[in-house]
């Protein structure tokens, strides 16, 4: 049959522009530091100091460069990798650079730089060359996970050898040549930490280095004793190459004549555990690539790396190969109803392929593929396929030219999912051994190991989590267990034991007695009816799978807090496609809204096939509620298509100030909170309610989304709304003046009647102190900082018991003046001053530095520069803050409390640690000082808890 023209494979305009350069490798790093400065919640560039030789490797030859002192890694916000054209200059998933010069030229540096100015600066770089010292893989998606991996794709614009290789159950190695005799080895985005240990002998023989390999196995090297990825990687990449009689040398040589990356992964359920149990004979690094560091990606074939592996000491990876898409969908139809291959239980394969040519004719027709789609049937009949990529959807085509490389993966859904489901169940269940108690679940207000102790934050359980029975049921067990042995769980967050855990349940469920009954009263009961029938429950799925999805009606969710812009777009959208609209707003009953609001939208969807559910929708019950309302349409198959204004990175501070001024900008103009200009404390307390209530969408919820940008103006979230919104819905694209007409119908939008102001009824909150908002992201500042850097371990160790606890201070300020504290002289007048500045509706931005980061086991702070602090006059220029408060020794103690040990532990705690300091109490106390320091922004506010 005759098919359509096929679109050409497309490159994103950031990748070609570095690809079409005279020097690719400058132009693909000078694009990311100009990220890093610009736009870096997009791009992180990290410089970390290269490690010394290993204690007793040989000097290296008189004729090797010199190995750089500093690599840089770089990072790119994850889920943009999955947009159509993607923004980065590269796709690369692990990428380290460097800068070397002949003439002793040091690196450029990117701190200090100012936004817009580097992209200008950079051609003037010169006395040096940058280097790709180690690249990973481009990033790959799943089957069906975004539009160029769905099968019809995939037969269109792919073509063989299909290469599939086992998908390894571990983390990322690479092994790359820092210089001729010298290796680098990494995680994906660290070099990792080396402790002073023994030397290893670059000789010896076979027998000694499979004692070294076996040691190396039952050695309990987890994360929790402080070992990275990449030492515990490199200690497996030298008991390899002992094993077959290799040296350090031998190897970086090779790697650095072939300007190659040797891409592994690290397989040690001693050290970290994952899902599935690793195979004894897998057990170290598995070698699964050779990759060119080049900014376009290349990888040598499978069998190729597998010499490679076998040659080296590697473990090699497995390999089937066959020659079209259809024999790759029979391969993994027959794995995916085992959940294994050859008797070892699998995640899935990772296919490697290339582009095809779109102007060269294919045997392989897309329609003749349709029952082979049909056909790929998940092992358990009543779990979905992968989740359709909400942004990359629409793009059929991939992002290389023709003849490139790509890879794709296809995951086995079961068991391999619920075992994963249960992992991320119990990790968010680990507070619950600490004392915390569990919503809904009486039991755990009560247990033994919780009294006593301060009230802890009350864990909830996302639906998600409730969906399946097999999980229900294992929710019950691992609860009763964490109750009566909460020490088995200690080492669960470093993750130890999860095999063990799972297996025990297991064994708990299949055995005659509590365990057996309620498997077979819950889970059986549950799926007895497919259980009897698997032949017409299967031929269902198939038939399911064979139709495609036509929604009849939709849903517009946005996800939301209150100034985001929801309403201005519904608005537009209205004025332009004639949708329905409704706002919880607008509801009068006396009572609770939601229930009219939900009915209201029923309502629209008889008469619409597009309804926008105007409420903020921060919280999963709220988003339930709708697909609950989904579910029951009579008119058809209806979609939730979700615009996401949790934007991940945009501090809540800086949240909180924007959203506060638009809400004090609109006044009256809404029908119930409504910002007083004499009072502005009532809608700032509302809006943190908002934000630290909000629950963070997760793509299960919805059918589509579309990620917003709470900075957009007006203007920018109509455009974008609409831009992304049009190939989702189906929708033409309005010409720019139907446009322009839209967003201004939506400027002059007056609200409804005034509802009832329920929180204005309520007491007013007092004042409790007044502090500098900051416009920080603290797991953004110390993150990589301080797992990256070679820190006093102190500070290591209490950043990751406050991250794993959920005590990263969620609201960072500097507190200049509280109710409580009688020390400030002239209080009462630096309190009214305070008051002053805090009450304006234009307040002024503070600034100031942080210069160090202290920690003494209980508490950790950031301390501000005393000399840093400044605050922007009418005319726009920086002073030093005048008048009673700000004398030197108070400005000298002013700090951002990062986070405490638990609830016992106040946050005036973090004031007396930098007061000590200050004085040279030094003892105990883990210090990191910033090398220039980080500029922090602020606004005054008043605070009543």
């Amino acid at each position: 049959m005759t098919t359509e023209p096929l679109p050409t494979p497309h490159l994103s305009p950031a990748v070609e522009h570095v690809l079409q350069a005279r020097d690719p490798t400058k132009e693909l790093i000078s694009e990311l530091r100009g990220m890093a400065i610009d736009e870096p919640k997009l791009v992180k560039a990290t410089q970390q100091k290269v490690h010394p030789p290993r204690p007793g490797a040989p000097p290296a030859p008189a004729n090797d460069p010199p190995a750089p002192e500093f690599i840089t890694s770089w990072k790119m916000l994850e889920h943009l990798y999955r947009q159509s054209p993607c923004p980065f200059p590269s796709l690369a998933r692990g990428l380290f650079t460097t800068w070397t010069s002949e003439s002793g030229v040091p690196e450029p540096n990117i701190k200090g730089e100012k936004k817009g100015q580097y992209r200008e600066r950079v051609k003037d770089e010169v006395g040096g060359t940058w280097r790709i010292v180690a690249r990973g893989y481009d990033k790959f998606f799943n089957v069906g996970e975004v539009g160029w991996t769905e099968w019809g794709s995939l037969a269109a614009n792919t073509e063989g050898p299909y290469e599939l290789t086992l998908k390894s159950n571990g983390c990322l190695i690479l092994v790359a040549a820092l210089t001729p005799s010298r290796l680098l080895v990494t995680s994906k985005h660290s070099l990792g930490t080396r402790k002073a240990k023994g030397s290893v002998a670059e000789d010896g023989n076979e027998a000694e280095a499979k004692d070294d390999e076996e040691e190396l196995m039952e050695t309990p090297a987890n994360g929790s004793l402080g070992i990275s990825h990449a030492e515990r990687g490199e200690e497996w990449l030298y008991a390899h190459l002992k094993r077959v009689g290799k040296t350090e040398a031998d190897l970086a040589k090779v790697l650095w004549e072939r300007n190659i990356s040797a891409v592994a992964e690290l397989c040690d359920d001693s050290f970290e555990e994952h899902v599935l149990p690793i195979p004894t004979d897998l057990i170290g690094l598995v070698l699964h690539g050779l990759v060119p560091n080049s900014p376009s990606f290349q990888s040598l074939p499978a069998h190729e790396v597998a010499d490679f592996a076998r040659q080296w000491g590697f473990r090699p990876t497995q390999i089937v190969t066959v020659n079209s898409i259809k024999e790759v969908m029979d391969f993994c139809r027959e794995g995916a109803k085992k959940g294994e291959w050859e008797g070892i239980g699998v995640e899935g394969w990772v296919v490697r392929c290339h582009v095809h040519d779109p102007n060269v004719g294919k045997t392989d027709a897309v329609d003749e593929l349709a029952d082979a789609v049909a056909n790929l049937v998940i092992a358990d009949p009543g779990d979905a396929p992968v989740k359709q990529d909400k942004k990359g959807k629409a793009t059929k085509t991939p992002p290389y030219p023709p003849g490139a490389p790509f890879f794709f993966k296809v995951k086995f859904e079961e068991p391999y999912l619920m075992y994963r489901e249960w992992r991320e169940l119990t990790k968010v269940l680990l507070p619950v051994i600490d004392g915390a108690p569990v919503e809904g679940v009486p039991e755990t207000q009560n247990s033994r190991h919780a009294r006593g102790k301060a009230a802890a934050k009350p864990v909830k359980i996302g639906d998600r989590f409730k969906r399946r029975p097999e999980t229900r049921v294992y929710l019950k067990w691992v609860l009763k267990e964490m109750l009566s042995h909460p020490g088995l769980f200690r080492n669960y967050r470093f993750n130890r034991g999860i095999i063990e855990t799972r297996e025990k349940f297991l064994e708990w469920a299949a055995t005659p007695g509590e365990g057996k009954e309620i498997w077979e009263r819950e889970v059986d009961r549950t799926v007895g009816q497919a259980a009897t029938e698997p032949e017409r429950h299967l031929e269902e799925q198939k038939k399911a799978a064979e139709e495609p999805k036509h929604w009849k009606k939709t849903i517009i969710v946005p996800v939301a807090i209150p100034g985001c812009g929801k309403t201005s777009v519904a608005i537009a959208l209205k004025e332009l496609f004639g949708i329905g609209h409704t706002q919880s707003d607008d509801v009068k009953t006396k009572k609770a809204t939601g229930p009219q609001f939900l009915k209201n939208i029923t309502a629209l969807l008889e008469t619409n096939d597009v309804v926008f559910a105007d409420r903020n929708n921060h919280l999963e019950q709220h988003r339930q509620q709708l697909r609950e309302v989904a579910e029951k349409c009579p008119g058809g198959p209806a979609r939730l298509v979700a615009l996401n204004w949790g934007n991940p990175a945009v501090p809540v501070s800086t949240l909180h100030r924007l959203m506060s001024a638009r809400l004090l900008a609109r006044g009256e103009n809404h029908q119930s909170l409504r910002a007083k200009k004499d009072d502005l404390s009532f809608h700032e307390d509302v809006l943190w309610k908002f934000i630290s209530s909000a629950e963070p969408l997760d793509e299960d919820e919805v059918d589509e989304a579309v990620m917003m940008d709470p900075r957009d103006e007006l203007e920018g979230n109509i455009r974008r709304a609409v831009e992304l919104l049009a190939p989702i819905m189906g929708w033409e694209m309005p010409t720019d003046e139907k446009l322009k007409a839209a967003i201004e119908v939506a400027r002059d939008y007056k609200a409804g009647a005034r509802t009832k102001e329920d929180a204005e009824a309520g007491k007013k909150k007092k004042v409790q102190y007044y502090a500098i908002l900051a416009e920080l992201d603290l797991p953004a500042l110390l993150g990589a900082l301080l797992t990256a850097k070679s820190v006093d371990p102190g500070l290591t160790k209490f950043w990751e018991h406050l991250t794993s606890t959920g005590r990263v201070n969620k609201r960072p300020h500097v507190t200049l003046v509280h109710a409580n504290d009688d020390t400030i002289p002239e209080k009462a007048t630096f309190w009214d001053a305070c008051a002053q500045v805090a009450s304006s509706p234009t307040p002024p931005r503070y600034e100031f530095v942080i210069s160090h980061v202290l920690t003494d086991g209980k508490v950790m702070a950031l301390v501000v520069d005393p000399d840093s602090v400044r605050v922007q006059t009418q005319g726009g220029s920086a002073e030093w803050p005048s008048g009673p408060g700000w004398d030197g020794d108070r400005v000298k103690m002013l700090h951002i409390t990062v986070g405490t040990q638990g609830d016992k532990v106040k946050n005036v705690e973090g004031g007396r640690l930098v007061r000590a300091w200050r004085e040279g109490k030094t003892g105990g106390v883990s210090v990191y000082a910033f090398e220039e320091g980080k500029k922090v922004r602020g606004v005054l506010k008043g605070f009543s808890y």
